[in-house]
């Protein structure tokens, strides 16, 4: 008799076009189809989805379908990224557990894997992580998520794993020797924009003072794009550019010579391939990942424009200087 095919299905942040979250998704699915495994992912954009992966997608909030489908599999599995929080949404926390709660009253497997926890800023977030997350099989990316599960009284073995990107594989660095290459990847967020008017002006006298710099901002989600052009807007007129989508920023990423990076997966890609960063922390996994590699940056939550105007500056001429010394 031929053994039933284990259905599994995969949710998480994916269909917004988001840069860390596709690369997430593609490196599980990657995992997945080794196997002899039915997958259906959750997504956003089903369409998108199902002609990037060439994989069986459904509409994230048709409950019909949400429900037939959790009911029919066999393991609920979430691949990772940053989503049991509620600092940015509290819905979509609620959406994210509530599947969870769904899928245990069915009896299927739930596996949260490589995942960051919190903030977890209300009263009502914490009851429902609590209730929740139990009895899952949950591994996660940082310590700190680690004591925010512990503190939610999740016990039970939750290992600590690197970030599912650890494991893609980059392209080679291939700076070019004659340009000097920014990247500038930044998102909408509290205080960000006290900092546009240095940037402004930084690139601006950068630009004059550094006839071979070329500037390149990169968007790892549309609602980066506002920000982006706030800054594209201050400077001359095809002096920079806006990247997007996974394969252009890969390959930009190996022609950079500096980045500042704010979004936690530009932070751990230039990490990865050892271009001189300068980060901006707007949440504890990117203040965690900074620290941790011990970048220079700056914490958005709490910060002097002074000593960030000095650093950043310090750090990028010396930078500048150092590829270019004779």
């Amino acid at each position: 008799m031929k053994a039933t095919q284990e259905k599994i299905l995969i949710n998480g942040y994916f269909g917004n076009s988001n840069f860390g979250d596709e690369l997430i998704l593609s490196l599980k699915l990657q995992e997945l189809k080794k196997q002899l495994v039915e997958i259906i992912v959750i997504s956003l954009n089903p369409v998108e989805t199902e002609k990037i992966y060439s994989v069986k997608s459904i509409r994230k909030f048709n409950p019909f379908s949400l429900f037939l489908h959790t009911v029919k599999c066999n393991t609920l599995i979430f691949p990772g990224g940053g989503i049991f929080q509620d600092e940015t949404s509290f819905l979509s926390l609620m959406y994210y557990v509530s599947h969870i709660i769904l899928a245990k009253i069915f009896r299927k497997k739930v596996k949260l894997e490589r995942i960051s926890v919190g903030p977890i800023i209300r009263k009502f977030s914490t009851r429902l992580m609590e209730i929740g997350l139990k009895h899952c099989e949950i591994s996660v990316r940082d310590e700190n998520s680690l004591i925010i599960l512990r503190a939610l009284g999740i016990t039970g073995e939750i290992k600590i794993l690197p970030d599912r990107v650890y494991d893609l594989e980059l392209p080679p660095r291939n700076p070019e020797r004659d340009k000097f290459i920014f990247g500038l990847q930044m998102r909408s967020w509290r205080n960000v924009k006290q900092i546009i008017p240095l940037l402004q002006r930084l690139l601006n006298e950068w630009l004059l003072k550094y006839k071979n710099l070329e500037i390149q901002l990169l968007e790892f989600q549309e609602t980066d794009r506002d920000i982006l052009n706030l800054i594209k807007e201050s400077l001359p007129v095809d002096s920079c550019k806006i990247l997007r989508n996974v394969n252009n920023l890969l390959e930009a990423y190996s022609k950079l010579d500096f980045i500042i990076g704010m979004r936690f997966h530009s932070i751990l890609i230039a990490d990865r391939m050892n271009i001189p960063l300068f980060g901006i922390a707007y949440a504890p996994k990117c203040l965690d990942l900074l620290e941790k590699h011990r970048a220079k940056f700056i914490d958005l939550n709490d910060f002097d424009l002074n000593y960030f105007e000095k650093r950043l500056q310090t750090e990028f001429e010396e930078t500048y200087e150092n590829k270019f010394k004779s």
